[in-house]
């Protein structure tokens, strides 16, 4: 049981980690800002479907040999089942050992697996009661008619019990999170307190600068794999075909490669650079914007830093190579210093928020 529980932590917190970049542009756009007890509210979430899934479908039997013939489908649909053999179990022990035995320990356990859940529904997604416990019933529902369909079709038989009593059981769960809920302080903020405050401009803080660059990076090495990956999947269609011979020459792979790199970049640059706002697209998530006297000056910005990105894809030669990422560096660590960095330092360029008007932004 210990095992499934640190199974669970280790997959949901692969999954948030993965899930963290698209989740931090969602708050920026939906919200205005990042909101940090919601993002931890979302990992939590991640775990505990996690260990939702491990306690109520793992571990797998060995099903190899007679085990499926031995081992019929099974579906308890009386619920006076389950408490007439538990008595029968219980019958004659002391309320130590009752307490302690296997029968309660279950049920106990059925409760509070889902109790989780109705606080989650509570505090994190709002769900009102009359509709969160209904939820809790479906989901408990989901997991029985998974159990009894053999984790639908995927595993040779059924090998574990669907027990309408877990229905029970759980949905007590969830009434009884929903419960805890009332009694404990609210640690993350309502979503439509966020959204109220989406459009008031923020200070243009250190964070906020380096999560755009950060965003701008990242943006570009999620468009820069999708084109590869698309021009890998075409070039093997094609060899398979016998359309092309280059499949196994390396330095094609090189060439496609800082090709479909530099033209993602470029497109980038250019659908940033030459827009209305001159805004980056990380830029336009944390909802940041360039000022400057002139346009050719915001221009000269962009082209200086993912311009660069670009170059050193393009042009051949490892001093070239350094002496690009030394300058990118700079300007990234120079935002310590200040917060427009280098590149607009040079260019005279300012850096506001776009939700405020010139010359009203909030200060630090």
């Amino acid at each position: 049981m210990l095992e499934r529980a640190v199974t669970s932590l280790y997959v949901g917190g692969i999954i948030s980690a993965l899930a963290f970049v698209p989740l931090l542009i969602w708050q920026y756009r939906r919200y205005g800002r990042p909101a940090p007890g919601r993002m931890v509210w979302t990992a939590i979430v991640f775990v505990y479907v996690t260990a939702l899934i491990a306690y109520t479908l793992f571990p797998m039997p060995d099903m190899s040999g007679d085990y499926c013939a031995t081992h019929p489908a099974s579906v308890v649909l009386d619920p006076r089942v389950y408490f007439i053999e538990m008595a029968e179990n219980l019958a004659g022990m002391g309320l130590k050992e009752i307490l302690l035995s296997w029968d309660v320990l279950q049920m106990m356990f059925n409760v509070a697996l889902f109790i989780p859940l109705g606080v989650i529904f509570s505090d994190f997604l709002v769900i009102k009661a009359r509709f969160g416990i209904p939820l809790g019933l479906a989901s408990s529902l989901l997991v029985e008619l998974t159990q009894y369909t053999a984790n639908w079709g995927l595993a040779d038989c059924p090998y574990r019990v669907a027990d309408v009593n877990d229905l029970i059981t759980n949905t007590t769960g969830t009434v009884i999170g929903y419960l805890v809920a009332l009694m404990i302080p609210r640690f993350v903020a309502r979503p439509e307190y966020l959204r109220k405050r989406r459009h008031r401009a923020a200070p243009v803080t250190r964070m906020r600068r380096w999560t755009g660059m950060g965003l701008d990076l990242f943006f570009w090495v999620f468009a820069w794999g999708v084109v590869y990956a698309t021009c890998v999947v075409i070039v093997g269609v094609q060899a398979q075909l016998g359309g092309t011979q280059f499949i196994g020459d390396p330095s094609w792979w090189v060439w496609i490669f800082a090709v479909s790199g530099a033209v993602v970049g470029a497109l980038l640059v250019c659908s940033s650079a030459f827009t209305f706002t001159g805004a980056s697209w990380g830029q336009r998530v944390v909802w940041l914007r360039p000022v400057a006297a002139s346009r050719w000056r915001i221009v000269v910005s962009r082209l200086a830093v993912q311009g660069a990105m670009v170059l050193v894809l393009v042009v051949p030669g490892w001093l070239f190579g350094t002496v690009v990422m030394v300058w990118l560096v700079a300007d990234f660590l120079s935002v310590i210093w200040r917060r427009e960095g280098l590149s607009y330092l040079v260019t005279g360029c300012r850096i506001v928020d776009s939700r405020a008007t010139v010359g009203d932004e909030p200060g630090e």
